[in-house]
């Protein structure tokens, strides 16, 4: 503020409910002429402790998507231990959708009751910890949250253009995105969402933080609040799709051509992440091919490895502790490095200052392996835990998702051909393959065709 900055909050995400002070986007809901949009969608649920019920959007502050009339009647409640164990699908008598009304201390009474409800899902004996509850149904009433890119354009556009000055005279626009927000920025610039209704340019400089791999996803039936996919839950996320990175390449699996930046009205990037990014969320596919080989950034792009810190940092976190963990948490704090990449950005924005070179692990230089390198590599440290193993990443077929099935899933990993053959007795399309920077890790596509996860 002091350097002459004004800073804007502005709403995008159309989903979140009213709570905790949230800025709030009031978006629409699509229809079909007079009658409602219908679609197949899932949704999966994982407690750490016995819960009654739950919204079918996972989370009490993001709206849910309700179930039809049909869907009542013909959705499907399975649990499975792991990702990738047989699922078991609930009896429909045990499970309903209503919600858990009352029992709390401050009525009259203790008595409780299970009520019908179209956006929340009831389990008799309640949900328990220890497994992943995969919900499918036909929901109805989607929001229009692509809507939600284009108020993030007009606001901008709107403080920087109207002849009244709102927000005063602006010389240059930069946003700022964290994880979630960050995906958000990625799918901004490669939805065209940069360039406002009469072909101006809306930001000059953007930033978005461990974004990893991901953009948003913001098609119909999307959950903006669910994570990208998590090395246990979410691997159907849509938010880790084709294209990865900022500079144009193929989808070796597809023969799809595509690029995050593409346009000439396409802003500044300061890509920053973490070695959370690179074991969890693909981090490496932004500077790499689909295949695993060096891409590099366009020469609008910077992408930076903030190494041997996580995804959160807390500047207040003191002396470090175990926590649930088996280890130490890490407390390296990043807070310093935000102001570096914001005066560089504006640098580069207002005076043509060239950024630092990009500093992320490669290929060329033996920082990015496999994760059968980067094994042999780790120390011997006594009572370390290893990773077995980097995120996975699905290429998956959303096409049998309108056919009542399962989609099919094809695997993402380097070396996956000799896993598969093992794992393939087992029911199983997975790898742990990849690449990894010493301790890091990267997912790359492998070559074989979809097959069918087993189920019940």
């Amino acid at each position: 503020m002091r350097r002459g900055y004004t800073i804007v909050f502005g709403a995008w995400q159309g989903d979140l409910l009213p709570g905790n002070g949230r800025l709030l986007l009031d978006l629409p809901v699509a229809r079909r002429g007079a009658e409602p949009v219908r679609g197949l969608t899932t949704a999966e649920f994982i407690v750490e402790e016995p819960t009654a019920s739950l919204p079918l959007s996972r989370w009490s502050s993001t709206r849910s998507y309700p179930v039809s009339e049909r869907g009542a009647h013909t959705a499907r409640l399975t649990r499975r231990r792991y990702p990738h164990s047989t699922p078991e699908e609930l009896p429909t008598g045990i499970w309903r959708f209503a919600r858990l009304q009352g029992g709390g201390s401050e009525l009259r009474t203790a008595a409780a009751a299970v009520v019908p409800s179209r956006c929340d899902l009831h389990v008799d004996g309640g949900f328990q910890p220890g497994w992943i509850y995969e919900l499918t149904y036909e929901a109805e009433d989607p929001l229009v949250l692509g809507l939600g890119l284009a108020a993030v354009r007009d606001l901008v556009s709107h403080l920087r253009h109207d002849p009244a000055q709102p927000a005063g005279p602006v010389e240059y626009a930069y946003g700022w995105g964290r994880s979630q927000t960050g995906r958000a920025i990625r799918d901004f610039i490669h939805l065209s969402c940069n360039e406002d209704t009469e072909g101006r340019p809306v930001f000059d400089g953007l930033l978005p933080r461990v974004s990893g791999a991901g953009r948003l996803g913001v098609e119909r039936f999307a959950n903006l609040t669910v994570p990208g996919g998590q090395q246990y839950e979410d691997h159907l996320s849509p938010a880790d799709t084709f294209p990865f990175a900022y500079a144009k390449t193929v989808d070796h699996l597809t023969g799809e051509q595509d690029a995050i930046m593409k346009r000439a009205s396409d802003p500044k990037v300061l890509h920053t992440q973490t070695s959370t990014e690179y074991w969890q969320r693909r981090g490496s596919l932004v500077h790499t091919t689909t295949d695993g080989r060096d891409l590099g950034f366009p020469p609008n792009v910077r992408g930076y490895l903030w190494s041997s810190s996580q995804h959160v940092a807390d500047p207040t976190a003191g002396a470090p502790a175990k926590g649930i963990c088996n280890h130490l948490q890490n407390v390296v704090a990043t807070s310093a490095l935000f102001r570096a990449v914001l005066d560089a950005l504006d640098a580069w924005v207002s005076e043509s200052v060239e950024p630092p070179a990009s500093a992320v692990p490669t290929v060329a230089d033996g920082t990015l392996v496999t994760i059968d390198v980067w094994s042999r590599q780790f120390p011997a440290v006594p009572s370390a835990l290893r990773p077995h193993g980097p995120n996975e990443l699905y290429a998956v077929d959303r096409s049998a998702v309108s056919a009542g099935r399962r989609p099919l899933a094809q695997v993402h990993g380097a070396g996956s051909r000799r896993r598969r053959r093992r794992q393939r007795n087992r029911g199983r399309t997975r790898s742990d393959g990849g690449r990894a920077a010493r301790h890091l890790h990267r997912m790359e596509h492998a070559s074989s065709r979809p097959r069918a996860r087993r189920a019940a």
